[in-house]
């Protein structure tokens, strides 16, 4: 019973940190997304490099303000 309870803690403890890093991923492929659409659409190189830019910065700034949250 003892060990049920400490793999119980243990999930509760990792839940957040999994979380974060499936809102990331979920925002690493909109950026892949998005950068394919313009491709296809012939979109400029600066459009393209604008896209990549946000994306990145948003994804970065959503997983590290979440590890911030969980400390």
């Amino acid at each position: 019973m003892a060990k049920h309870i400490s793999y119980l803690k243990e999930y509760k403890n990792l839940t957040p940190i999994v979380e974060k890093y499936r809102e990331y991923t979920a925002a690493v492929q909109q950026e892949k997304d998005a950068l394919e659409i313009l491709a296809e659409a012939g979109g400029d190189k600066e459009l393209k490099e604008l896209a990549h830019g946000f994306g990145a910065a948003v994804g970065y700034s959503m997983i590290t303000d979440g590890i911030k949250t969980i400390d």
